[in-house]
């Protein structure tokens, strides 16, 4: 169940921790440049989870190979931000509890 304040921090999950989050693969590095945008992080310490959803689909953007604002690229951008957002409650899931993953 979901605390009203994060008991960790974002900087506190370790990537293995993170990793297991994704249900996939994607760029640490890119998810750690995500956290640092403005508002993403939440006061509580929880992620805001559409903004997280939204940048996260901007960033993979340029990787989609149909053409810009197509049925098929549309589509593509949704599943990314679906993806986006399962990471984030993902990781809010991590922030609300105490123990680390080894």
């Amino acid at each position: 169940m979901k605390t009203s304040k994060a008991v960790r921090s974002i900087r506190s999950l370790s990537d293995k921790e993170i990793e297991s989050c994704i249900d996939g693969t994607t760029s640490i590095p890119m998810l750690k440049d995500i956290f640092s945008l403005p508002n993403v992080i939440n006061k509580d310490g929880f992620i805001f989870t559409d903004l997280f959803a939204d940048r996260f689909a901007k960033y993979l953007q340029g990787f989609l190979d149909d053409e810009v604002g197509s049925d098929e690229w549309i589509e593509a951008d949704n599943i990314n931000y679906d993806w986006g957002l399962r990471i984030a409650c993902n990781i809010n899931e991590l922030l609300s509890v105490h123990e680390y993953m080894d």
